[in-house]
């Protein structure tokens, strides 16, 4: 039997507040990191630390951690059913990214329209069978002919080297200075 006391899967996991500023040890999210930058918007899970400091009229934001797990990708063409579809069965639980997305027919590098879906709104996903299945059916092609695909963005447990992931960020508050 396990049993869970926190959101961390490790035995220390931790968050001391102060104010607006914090630190926090264990199950990390990279989320809020990026926030309001579209272009440099970084979202990862991780076992590791984060932490939000001000200093005068500059907040200081980051997060480290040294893992082996990988950000990985799979795309399966809708079937026109609601599956099960097969993933890998090394997702780690609450990273995956569903988004359906709808190509070209003539070009399948070129993005129709995309479709961001929530898990238990939209889907739900069985991570010891690695299998995904959806409230409603996926179509295999729109009304015009062109594909659809079922693209997964994840982390996994691991597969990778073990390698350091850090990222600092730096804003000023006009205001105050």
């Amino acid at each position: 039997a396990q049993r869970t006391n926190s959101a961390s899967r490790y035995q220390l996991a931790a968050r001391v507040e102060r104010g607006f500023d914090w630190l926090a040890l264990g199950d990390i999210s990279t989320t809020g990191f990026g926030s309001g930058l579209q272009l440099s918007g970084y979202r990862r899970a991780l076992p590791g630390m984060a932490a939000r400091i001000t200093t005068g009229a500059v907040v200081w934001q980051g997060f480290g951690s040294s893992t082996s797990q990988t950000l990985q990708q799979m795309q399966v063409r809708g079937a026109g059913i609601s599956g099960p579809y097969q993933l890998a069965r090394n997702i780690r639980e609450g990273t995956e990214q569903v988004v359906l997305e709808t190509r070209a027919q003539e070009n399948a590098t070129r993005v129709i329209s995309r479709q961001v879906l929530d898990r238990y709104v939209d889907y739900q996903i069985d991570y010891a069978a690695g299998s995904l299945l959806f409230k409603q059916p996926v179509p295999a092609t729109d009304g015009y002919g062109n594909p659809v695909y079922i693209v997964v963005l994840y982390e996994s447990e691991s597969g990778g080297p073990k390698s350091e992931v850090w990222g600092v960020r730096a804003s000023v508050d006009g205001n105050r200075w």
